[in-house]
């Protein structure tokens, strides 16, 4: 937030908001110097700090605090003279409830957005100074890296230069940034710093640790490229507005690193006026961003794309990749989703998913694998079934509690298990109706008779699910 961005309505709106989803509540945390205009924040886990830059006017710094430890402020009034505002901390003095701020240096570097690296260094864009930047918090140094000439011809990029904004590091430890007002994405390469020849540029006017990895524009047709996010498979996503060839309207793309970084554009729609940010969703693929003047959010739906059975979760993380399963449901944790693993009993009646679906009855097929009715394997009094139909341990124990009854309502795999003639719903069943399969059992109806379960278990005599064993 902050003036320049509301036309001087607001004194000073920059602030860092935290939310937390569990408590339903919000911490602000104000910086400590009017009109910073905070744009990039990133969290830096290691250290417990958050990390913002403060553009124009009053700005220009790279600026921390620790959340755990700085007091939140959400009723602050810009327009109070008595306003409290973030502390700075003192130079060499404690760090635990203040900001730290890194001043950037130059006339007018504006930084913008930020990122970490691996070793805890933060890098960040210099929008109006056509650098990036990289500090290191420990020892406050910064180290600044050197953009070629802008191509742009009209102002603001011909005054300032290219205008990098966003930056991210892909899985190699690589630097991708955006250039808004060249329309380009380069590449840096970290790995490179440890020559001072990154600080310069040659005598060709390039940076050798930089590399210009897409450029949309001939810098007089007024395109720009404000965002950019790396997602599944390593795509480098962005979004070019297309300047005087398609007034007020953006169109997104993806650089692919799997085919040489060959770049791909998608339709452009005459509603998508501006993007100013973009990022895709690892799970379902589909690519949101945000429409800045429009103040909506899009999404790019990608059907079908490393997600075989659209049920949301890609093919690399999907247990069923071809059999719908959004809950990923895994009752024997052996790998296989309950939807189609083979070796899966999901009604727990002793046979297996694969096998009830097989053709076969006698091995347990032709069944549901959801009707824990249909296979007539009965406990003995400890429980305990052996998945197979037979004379003594299954057609014996139903004949011998002939004409028992009670509740149907109860568990066929829950005990006790009473001693003959006791009834109980594993010894019960209700026939199957008339044209269905003699083993297409149906719920206990309260009594043990002659046609639904003497009958019933008999005609399963010999059905053997033990292979699953």
């Amino acid at each position: 937030g902050g003036a320049p961005h509301y036309r001087g309505e607001y004194f000073n709106t920059s602030r860092v908001v935290q939310y937390d989803p569990a408590a339903e509540k919000f911490a602000c945390f104000n910086a400590p110097i009017d009109n910073a205009n905070v744009i990039g924040v990133v969290i830096d886990e290691p250290r417990g700090m958050i990390w913002y830059s403060e553009g124009i006017v009053s700005g220009n710094a790279i600026t921390g605090f620790a959340p755990d430890s700085t007091p939140s402020d959400c009723s602050f009034d810009p327009y109070d003279e008595d306003r409290p505002r973030g502390d700075v901390c003192p130079q060499d003095g404690p760090t635990d409830s203040c900001h730290r701020r890194f001043t950037v240096p130059g006339p007018h570097p504006y930084p913008a957005h930020l990122a970490l690296d691996e070793e805890g260094n933060i890098w960040f864009t210099e929008y109006w100074q056509n650098r990036i930047g990289r500090l290191t918090p420990e020892t406050g140094e910064i180290v600044e890296l050197p953009l070629p000439e802008s191509i742009a011809r009209e102002f603001p990029g011909s005054w300032f230069g290219s205008g990098p904004w966003e930056l991210t590091f892909d899985e190699h430890g690589d630097l991708w940034v955006d250039e808004f007002f060249d329309a380009t994405i380069v590449r840096v390469k970290p790995s490179l710093m440890a020559s001072k020849d990154c600080e310069r540029l040659d005598a060709d006017g390039q940076n050798p640790c930089i590399e210009e990895m897409l450029v949309a524009s001939d810098g007089a047709d007024g395109k720009t490229l404000h965002t950019l996010s790396i997602g599944v498979e390593g795509l480098i996503w962005f979004a070019v507005g297309s300047g005087r060839d398609a007034p007020n309207t953006t169109r997104l793309g993806f650089l692919s690193p799997a085919y040489d970084y060959a770049v791909a554009y998608l339709p452009t729609r005459a509603s998508i006026e501006s993007v100013a940010g973009i990022v895709q969703d690892r799970a379902s693929h589909d690519v949101w961003f945000a429409q800045f003047f429009e103040r909506e959010i899009g999404r790019l739906r990608q059907l079908g794309v490393g997600d075989t059975d659209a049920d949301g979760v890609p093919d690399s993380d999907d247990n069923c990749p071809a059999t719908p399963n959004p809950g990923q449901e895994d009752f024997d944790s052996d790998g296989p989703g309950d939807a189609c693993d083979d070796r899966a009993d999901e009604d727990n009646d002793g046979c297996t998913n694969g096998q009830e679906l097989g053709l076969n009855p006698r091995l347990g097929g032709r069944r549901d694998p959801t009707n824990v009715w249909d296979f007539f394997d009965t406990p003995d009094t400890d429980g305990v079934r052996d998945k197979v139909v037979d004379l003594w341990g299954d057609v014996f124990e139903v004949l011998v509690r002939f004409g028992a009854k009670g509740d149907p309502s109860g568990d066929p795999l829950a005990g006790p298990i009473p001693p003959a003639p006791g009834y109980h719903t594993a010894f019960d069943r209700v026939a199957p109706r008339r044209g269905e399969d003699m083993w297409d059992l149906g719920p206990a109806d309260g009594s043990i008779d002659l046609m639904n379960d003497i009958f019933g278990v008999a005609n399963q005599f010999g059905h053997d699910c033990r292979a699953s064993s």
